[in-house]
């Protein structure tokens, strides 16, 4: 078990609480990133009551409490975004590789400034761009799962 679960573990196993079964999950939305994977144990802690389990329900629970306090952060970066980075977002979230004539077609975008807007997200980030362009899309890893679960606001990327 990596530190960061072994931790969250221990926390909740200390107050008689289980997060087993969705410790993977909450680290995989996470994307072990220490910060939010704090914010999200313990909001599913507080959801989780003493002497029981969290489930899939609990954490989906906890996950939208915490985009839910990470609203105006969340929102501030959206609007400061180009529509062109929307649109590639919008497209990692929704599942589709962003280069593909399906992205295009759904969120009314071109490879071209998809790569463009990765690549912008990417430099701001302090990423390089690999030779076939995979690097890219870890530029957007922000933003992706707050559009994937509460969707895009107002129809701003499509």
């Amino acid at each position: 078990m990596e530190p960061l679960a072994e931790y969250i573990a221990v926390r909740f196993e200390e107050q008689h609480r289980n997060c087993q079964r969705v410790l993977g999950l909450l680290l995989d939305v996470a994307r072990g990133h220490p910060q939010r994977s704090m914010m999200l144990a313990a909001h599913l802690f507080a959801r989780t009551p003493a002497g029981g389990a969290a489930d899939e329900a609990t954490f989906e629970d906890a996950l939208a409490g915490a985009l839910l306090d990470a609203d105006g952060e969340l929102h501030g970066r959206w609007d400061a975004l180009t529509v062109s980075q929307r649109r590639a977002i919008a497209a990692l979230a929704s599942g589709e590789a962003p280069f593909s004539q399906t992205a295009a077609r759904q969120h009314s975008t071109s490879k071209d400034a998809t790569g463009k807007a990765l690549a912008a997200l990417a430099q701001a980030r302090g990423h390089r761009r690999g030779p076939d362009g995979g690097d890219l899309a870890c530029a957007a890893r922000p933003c992706q799962e707050s559009v994937r679960v509460c969707g895009v606001r107002r129809g701003e990327a499509a």
